[in-house]
């Protein structure tokens, strides 16, 4: 019996000092960009942003638009890009959250696009793609199921996963809890949720029959501006989303440097694809 137990409490102390032992480098910071509403971490320089993936459909768009103007649709309009939300940690920016809430909802641009291009046959669109397979496939590079992707997705993961269990990730998160129920909302607790009650009930509302978001009517919209920024001010306030995206960044470079070699591989690889979306942005329109 004593062998037994001085085996476990070896196996227990060995899996304490594995995970006592998992690299961070806390120097390493996190940017908040309020003006694009963008956190900005280590490995994004070798993963798209949402704003490098704006330039991608963009590209996709110009293309596909060109191809279809010579077939015999010369007012068909580019595709507008939406104004995308960069909720990590749900709502972090005030000056987003007054203007859209958690997110816009579909402009009459775009609804007006949708209906400018569901006249076309899908016969002429398939025409298109398949004389442009080769530049659309380039074009879809940003998708992070491709080899690429998944691999840094792997690597925010493992960052994500051992920042959540570090004593900083709970108490930031506590203190903003504790923000927003001073501040009349109730939030939601669980593991990798940011969000409350109260938004939890708007949504349920505005939940299309197939799980698809609707736009909201005004007065929804209003309620979630309301909710996203109390979120946001208590976020602010509290420092959590600078905390927690700086422990995430800061196992974030440890990786990295384990992994330079084929990360600067994706990183040219990337920088490739953003080139040419730039040039058929440039000279397609």
């Amino acid at each position: 019996m004593k062998f037994r137990y001085a085996g476990s409490l070896l196996l227990s102390l060995l899996l304490v000092s594995c995970s006592a032992f998992t690299e961070r480098d806390v120097n390493t910071r996190a940017i908040l960009d309020y003006e694009s509403n963008q956190i900005i971490y280590p490995l994004d320089e070798y993963y798209f942003s949402l704003r490098e993936e704006d330039v991608m459909l963009e590209a996709y768009s110009v293309l596909r638009v060109s191809c279809l103007r010579e077939k015999g649709y010369p007012d068909l309009k580019q595709q507008p890009i939406p104004q995308r939300m960069y909720n990590t940690y749900g709502a972090w920016s005030p000056d987003y959250a007054k203007k859209y809430g958690y997110g816009q909802n579909k402009s009459q641009e775009s609804s007006d696009w949708d209906k400018s291009y569901s006249v076309i046959p899908s016969s002429v669109a398939a025409e298109c793609r398949k004389e442009h397979r080769a530049d659309f496939d380039r074009l879809d590079s940003t998708s992070h199921d491709n080899e690429d992707g998944r691999f840094v997705a792997k690597l925010r993961s493992e960052a994500y996963n051992n920042a959540q269990k570090t004593p900083e990730w709970r108490q930031a998160r506590e203190k903003w809890w504790a923000c927003l129920s001073d501040k009349g909302l109730t939030p939601n607790k669980q593991d990798g949720k940011w969000g409350t009650q109260e938004l939890d009930n708007l949504r349920s509302r505005t939940t299309n029959q197939d799980g698809s978001q609707a736009d909201m009517s005004q007065e929804d919209k209003t309620e979630e501006i309301r909710i996203a920024t109390i979120a946001a001010e208590c976020n602010v306030s509290t420092g959590m989303a600078q905390t927690l995206a700086d422990v995430e960044a800061s196992y974030q470079m440890p990786l990295i440097r384990k992994n330079q070699v084929k990360l600067n591989e994706i990183k040219e690889r990337k920088g490739k694809s953003l080139e040419f979306a730039r040039t058929i942005i440039a000279t397609k329109q």
